[in-house]
């Protein structure tokens, strides 16, 4: 009987984690999540990149099939002051801001800044024949992630490298 009280003992022993344990495993999970966190804030900055990339490429596109359907000017806007894009079209030689999902404003996301060549791009129009302005705008993240939007001007393409 005694044999028994002893191996239940010992058994109910092997059951818990030791302070030593639980100490441990606390300092391998907190640098394992200092090594982690920079390169999750990393991957959070790139893709933010991405998207905004992508978001405005699709603008670009909606802009530039608005201008053929409905035979109208739309210009694609950067402004620097205030750091976003928005769409806008020609009516009666000045130009206004488009109304709906397409005209909201694009805020550029803290962090990206914005280039262009020619450098001095504000301003890209979509004309009803499909062509459009040349231009290349270049996005770039504080870690370096560059992604640029070109648009032909003579085809209208647009692509995104």
């Amino acid at each position: 009987m005694k044999q028994k009280r002893v191996m239940i003992f010992a058994i109910r022993q092997l059951k818990a984690f030791t302070l030593i344990e639980l100490i441990l495993v606390v300092v391998i999970l907190s640098v394992l999540s200092t090594l982690a966190v920079p390169r999750l804030a990393h991957f959070y900055d790139t893709l933010q990149l991405r998207g905004f990339t992508s978001d405005l490429s699709s603008l670009a596109q909606y802009l530039q099939a608005e201008a053929i359907s409905r035979a109208g000017v739309y210009s694609l806007t950067y402004d620097e002051e205030h750091a976003f894009f928005r769409a806008r079209l020609k009516v009666d030689d000045e130009f206004r801001d488009i109304s709906g999902r397409w005209g909201r404003k694009f805020l550029i996301p803290p962090g990206i800044t914005v280039s262009g060549q020619p450098p001095e791009v504000s301003e890209i129009l979509f004309y009803p024949d499909g062509s459009s302005d040349t231009a290349t705008i270049y996005f770039e993240n504080k870690y370096g992630a560059r992604i640029s939007l070109s648009i032909q001007g003579s085809t209208g393409q647009i692509k995104v490298h």
